[in-house]
């Protein structure tokens, strides 16, 4: 290009002012340069002089056996070589990078600490391997010649890789062989079935949104609102109100943290009632796609069914690229739940409100999904709290007579105080997890499971099902079938999870059917919920693992007492093992890198039968009962044994199998085999991520521990021989004779008394 003389007048300026400012630095750098070459001999030789002093003060602490000399001396040499070869390493890294052109340095560099830097940073790593592979061919054929055929060659390959890649990328995942579909109906027992909950009731429903009245974001809470609301102030438990991504939440939203809004959706039949209410919440999703809406296929069937449905918007503490509370606002999203609560209760006694004595006040269960699963335990637990544990001054009236928790795939993050988690007491709980969840990808929600406890007084249950094929999102329509947002949601192994009418399915009968249990007091509805396959006909085909327990539990065993293996929880029982390859007291361990605990104790049981070394008989593990604790045990030929196992190795497949033994006062025995009444379930792996060697979602074990609940009826035992006497137990083995080898983890041993039918 021709140069105009203005523009060769702005690159002689230009070079002069460079220059000037070089004859400024000049000096400076002269000097630094004869200050660095006197000081960095000194430096290398110090710093090599302390590690080998470092070297010889860990000799002289080491105790070898050798004498301290010794243990010096080895202790230095053994520093100097390998301080030796981290120098070689160390040159040679520089050569190479001396060698390497500034450009691509630079270019490296800079590109590779953004791409770490900014989030999706796994999805980064691979898009920055691949642009670098790219670049590198693509230049490669450009000097060598594009008319050359090697070079031609070379593009074609890289043509073809880079769309196998991308293909890979928008894919569905990976083709993975399931384990085989767990048992439709349940063995030994023939209890009669129940109706499917998920099947809409006789009542005609209607919905309407109730709300501020100004929300300029959405009309249903603004100008088209059924019922206004007053706003509540929530800075006593959520104080964030500086910040730039505090004020672009507040510009967006319209409103701040002193003037939260008291917004939700409800279903409703039409009647006189009064009708049970049930509240729902959703977890943290971004902000601007609305979450509360998610539940509208829960709504209108438990309307139809004669509840009261609200699905409550708290899209306002959700986060957004700008801003997440992290966990903060936790307890605020517990505590606006009271608040919605409180508003219900007025309006039922407000005359001329259209539900004026239409709400059952004695009848309330929440449901929470994710982050809102944490929020329900929370609202649970602050319901009975006369204060604010934080800032006692602050007074609570809130004091309803909620009958029921459900947490859908909750989180657990919500401490109290330190180092103490939510617990619940005398109230019934229902629990559901995905394993092929990849927001949460534990199952977090068997810490609180453990954490529902019961007095002995009343009638409650706590109820828990896994789900292997469901994921996070699909138990909410507006979240759908990706866990994660693009382009993380792009490494995501979706493939395996199962579709989103079936997810919908499966919580439609658990959560109907718990809320007719607890609400409706339809007492039949237990039996599935203890026993899903009571119900396996109605569900879709899938791997489901169960949890119950109810109130009238009689606890044997729950390895929550300490470091005593030979000592039960009951007092008067004591445990033996016989040819056992493994007999230890630990903690299970979910499936992420960390092993984090679930925070609950179980035995675990090994034993090999080929191994002679080890066993001279039959393994056993048994618990002696004496007499006067085991005359008052049973309630009678009714009671079940009960009891929580899962294997221990992921390959123990679908063929492991032990047997029960139970033994009377008069020597007189029955043994039975455990798959007579539910088969072991084996592993259930699930592969969230396309590539577990970058993501995978926090699950990097291939299966989840999930405990299995077994119910052997003593009857059963009686019948297998008619001279035993089981209300003189003496004694209850777990013998493993049905397979050569295994590990189970073993939790909560004891009895529970015959169900009850229907009534309240």
């Amino acid at each position: 290009m021709k140069q105009t003389p203005e523009s060769g007048h702005t690159q002689t300026g230009v070079k002069r002012t460079g220059a000037r400012i070089g004859q400024f630095l000049s000096p400076v750098k002269r000097r630094m340069l004869d200050a660095g070459r006197k000081l960095w001999p000194g430096a290398a030789i110090g710093v090599t002089a302390g590690w080998i002093l470092f070297a010889a003060i860990l000799g002289s602490v080491l105790s070898t056996g050798l004498g301290s000399g010794a243990d010096i001396v080895l202790s230095v040499v053994v520093g100097s070589i390998l301080i030796l070869l981290g120098n070689l390493l160390v040159l040679l890294a520089l050569k190479l990078i001396k060698s390497l052109p500034a450009r691509f340095l630079t270019a490296v560099v800079a590109s590779g600490a953004m791409f770490l830097a900014v989030p999706a940073s796994d999805f980064g790593k691979l898009l920055f391997l691949f642009a670098l592979a790219n670049g590198a061919l693509i230049g490669f054929a450009c000097i060598n010649g594009l008319r050359r055929a090697a070079s031609i060659a070379m593009l074609a390959f890289l043509a073809a890789g880079d769309v196998y890649a991308i293909a890979n990328f928008l894919g569905s995942g990976i083709h993975e062989t399931p384990p085989a579909v767990g048992e439709r109906r349940q063995n030994g027992v023939s209890l009669p079935a129940v109706d499917d909950p998920s099947v809409n009731g006789t009542y005609q429903t209607r919905t309407l949104c109730y709300g501020s009245g100004w929300d300029a974001r959405r009309p249903e809470y603004g100008p088209s609102v059924a019922l206004r609301t007053p706003t509540v102030d929530a800075t006593p438990f959520l104080d964030d109100t500086t910040g730039i991504g505090t004020t672009l939440r507040e510009w967006y939203w319209g409103f701040d943290l002193k003037h939260c809004p008291l917004n939700a959706r409800t279903w409703y039949p039409e009647g006189e009632g009064p009708f049970p209410l049930v509240l729902i919440v959703h977890g943290n999703h971004q902000m601007e796609k609305y979450s509360e809406s998610g539940y509208d296929y829960l709504g209108s069937l438990l309307a139809s069914r004669g509840f009261i449905f609200v699905s409550v918007d708290e899209n306002f503490l959700n986060g957004n690229w700008v801003k997440d509370y992290q966990q903060n606002e936790n307890f605020t999203r517990g505590w606006l739940l009271l608040e919605h609560l409180q508003q219900w209760r007025a309006w039922n006694a407000a005359p001329g409100n259209p539900f004026f004595g239409k709400v059952d006040t004695d009848n309330i269960a929440l449901i929470g999904h994710s982050r809102g699963g944490q929020a329900v335990a929370i609202a649970a637990a602050v319901n009975r709290l006369s204060r604010y544990h934080t800032k006692a001054t602050i007074p609570f009236e809130f004091g309803f007579h909620i009958r029921g928790v459900i947490q859908i795939a909750p989180n657990d993050p919500y401490e109290p105080t330190h180092g103490h988690r939510i617990e619940l007491r005398d109230i019934n709980y229902l629990l559901l997890q995905g394993g092929y969840d990849g927001d949460v990808s534990l199952f977090l929600g068997e810490r609180q499971y453990n954490r529902v406890h019961f007095s002995g007084t009343g009638d409650f249950f706590k109820s828990a099902l896994y789900i292997h094929r469901a994921n996070h999102g699909q138990f909410n329509t507006a979240w759908g079938r990706e866990d994660n947002i693009a382009p993380v949601s792009w490494l995501m192994n979706l493939r395996p999870i199962m579709r989103h009418e079936d997810q919908e399915k499966i919580a439609k009968i658990y959560v109907a059917g718990f809320l007719e249990a607890v609400l409706h007091r339809r007492k039949s509805y237990v039996r599935f919920l203890r026993d899903y396959r009571e119900i396996a006909d109605r569900l879709p085909e899938d791997n489901y693992i169960s949890q119950f327990e109810d109130s009238g539990f009689r606890i044997i065993d729950d390895y929550e007492e300490g470091m005593d293996v030979a000592a039960a929880t009951m007092s008067g029982v004591t445990i033996t093992g016989e040819n056992l390859k493994t007999w230890s007291l630990n903690g299970l361990e979910f499936r992420n890198s960390h092993s984090s605990p679930q925070e609950n104790n179980v035995v675990f049981l090994g034993w090999d039968r080929k191994d002679t070394t080890i066993t001279h008989g039959t393994p056993k593990y048994t618990f002696t009962f004496s007499g006067k604790r085991a005359d008052s045990l049973l309630p009678g030929k009714s009671s079940s044994l009960a009891f929580f196992l899962c294997s221990n190795r992921d390959d123990s497949g679908d063929s492991l199998d032990i047997a029960v033994a139970i033994e009377d006062a008069a020597g007189e025995s029955a043994e039975l085999p455990l798959s007579r009444f539910a088969k072991i379930s084996p592993p259930l792996a699930a592969r969230l991520g396309k590539y577990a060697f970058i993501d995978d979602f926090g699950a990097s074990k291939p299966a989840e521990r999930v405990l299995q609940r077994f119910s052997l009826p003593v009857s059963a035992f009686a019948a297998a021989n008619p001279n035993l006497n089981p209300a003189t137990l003496r004694k209850l083995s777990f013998v493993f004779d049905r397979s050569a080898t295994g590990e189970i983890a073993l939790d909560d041993v004891g009895f529970e008394s015959a169900e009850r039918e229907d009534g309240p």
